[in-house]
C-alpha cells in the first residue's frame, strides 16, 4: 500500500472518530436544546460564587398519599461574569455562555418554567452583574411527618443543585434584598404556619 492510499486510510478513521465522539456527545445530553459550556478553569476563571433569592407565589395541594406538594415561585440568581465585560443585554447570545445549570432535585413536574437573563453594571465596576430569573411552577416530592395528623406541621422543601462541581460553583444567598412569600395566593385547603427558606 503506497502512502497516498495510508493517509487517504488515516483521514477516514479520523472522520469515523470524530462523528462517533459527537454522537457520544448528543446522546449525553439532557435535550437537544441544551449547551455544553467550558468550565471556568478553561477560560482562566475562578470559582463562581451564584447569589440566589426567591419569590413564593403560591404554595398548596399537599398529597399525603404520594407526598407532594405544587408550588409556584420566581427564584433569581446573580453573579459576576468576566466574559461578558463591555457588552449590553441585547448583545449576548445567552444560551452561548456560561450557565449555573440549575436543576430541582426533589422535582416530579415541571409545569413552566420561564427563564429570563438580565445584565447590569454596578457603579465603577466594568465587570457586569448577570441576573438570572426563573418562574418555576410544578409539583415536587416531600417526605412527609405524619405521626400528628391532622395537627401535621411540615417544611416543604424544593431542592435546588447544580451540574457544575462545588469547586467550580457555589450557591450562596442573596444579603442584598430578602426573600419574599405571597401569602394570599396559597391554596385554602391547608392551614400554613411560615418559616424561614432555606437553600441546598
Amino acid at each position: 500500500m503506497d502512502n497516498s492510499l495510508r493517509i487517504e486510510n488515516a483521514l477516514r478513521k479520523l472522520e469515523n472518530i470524530e462523528s462517533l465522539l459527537k454522537e457520544i456527545e448528543a446522546n449525553s445530553r439532557s435535550s437537544d436544546a441544551e449547551v455544553w459550556h467550558k468550565d471556568r478553569a478553561a477560560i482562566g476563571g475562578e470559582k463562581v460564587n451564584v447569589g440566589v433569592r426567591v419569590n413564593i407565589l403560591t404554595v398548596g395541594n399537599v398529597d399525603n398519599v404520594k407526598q407532594e406538594f405544587t408550588a409556584e415561585f420566581f427564584v433569581i440568581f446573580s453573579w459576576k461574569e468576566p466574559t461578558l465585560k463591555g457588552m449590553q443585554r441585547e448583545d449576548v447570545v445567552w444560551e452561548e455562555h456560561w450557565d449555573p445549570r440549575v436543576l430541582f432535585a426533589n422535582s416530579v413536574t415541571n409545569d413552566s418554567l420561564l427563564k429570563k437573563h438580565y445584565l447590569i453594571y454596578e457603579p465603577n465596576d466594568e465587570i457586569p452583574l448577570v441576573k438570572m430569573w426563573m418562574k418555576v411552577s410544578g409539583t415536587f416530592k416531600e417526605n412527609l411527618e405524619l405521626n400528628d395528623f391532622p395537627f401535621d406541621k411540615q417544611e416543604l422543601t424544593v431542592k435546588l443543585m447544580s451540574d457544575w462541581p462545588v469547586d467550580e460553583m457555589e450557591f450562596e444567598k442573596d444579603m442584598s434584598i430578602k426573600d419574599s412569600i405571597r401569602t394570599d395566593t396559597f391554596t385554602g385547603e391547608v392551614h400554613l404556619t411560615l418559616g424561614c427558606i432555606a437553600y441546598l
